[in-house]
């Protein structure tokens, strides 16, 4: 409970419970045949390159760090409870947008690398294998690795959390790993340069309907 406390219970609820639904629903859709394989002549030359598995990995922590962040700074004003509530609304729309997609056209990529042409001698081969292993390469479009990162991005940004000096340091180091997250995608072959254009535009339209569209359950919270 004390745990607990730590968040906005309500938002954690709503985050919590839309993620798992979303779990659920995407790993059954990994099982519906595969509709299109997505694929670019740009893909094909694009090399394997094992050291881009460190800003692949890295995502999971300013993913989860971001959640944290916001769900428990919505407990220090309203102002700040508005900023959660659309972050929490931006990462659950924009899961729910791609599984319309995977579920209409499940897709996939046809040249990631097996397993077995790895060099497992060099630990981040080993855990690109591990990667690989859990993630079957299905339901790329549109790369929901580089659809959160936009997300995430883009709601640290605008954050009225942190002071102008921090602010410049984020729109330094965000935007750069930013880049890094699109480049892994590629270069460890888990996507297609499609899957991260797909990421951007479902990304823009999703932002505008998060902050710009004046919902009245946010404008309660301002």
């Amino acid at each position: 409970m004390r745990l607990f406390s730590f968040f906005h219970k309500k938002l954690t609820c709503i985050a919590v419970g839309g993620w798992l639904l979303h779990s659920l629903i995407f790993f059954t859709s990994q099982s519906l045949p595969l509709r299109w394989s997505v694929c670019t002549p740009l893909d094909e030359i694009i090399p394997f390159c094992d050291w881009f598995v460190i800003p692949y990995c890295l995502w999971f922590f300013l993913f989860a760090g971001t959640a944290v962040f916001f769900l428990h700074i919505a407990v220090k004003s309203p102002v700040f409870e508005r900023e959660a509530a659309q972050y929490i609304f931006f990462v659950l729309t924009s899961c729910a947008a791609s599984l319309v997609c995977f579920l209409l056209v499940p897709n996939g990529v046809p040249f990631r690398p097996a397993i077995e042409e790895l060099d497992l001698s060099r630990p981040l081969s080993r855990i690109a294998a591990l990667l690989f292993t859990a993630d079957h390469a299905r339901n790329v479009f549109p790369s929901l690795h580089c659809l959160i990162q936009l997300v995430c991005s883009a709601a640290l940004l605008r954050s009225t959390y942190f002071s102008r000096k921090q602010k410049t340091v984020l729109w330094i180091v965000l935007p750069v790993f930013t880049v890094a997250v699109f480049l892994s995608t590629v270069f460890i072959r888990q996507h297609s340069v499609l899957d991260i254009l797909g990421a951007v535009l479902f990304g823009a339209v999703l932002y505008i309907l998060t902050y710009k569209v004046p919902w009245k359950w946010l404008r309660e919270r301002a």
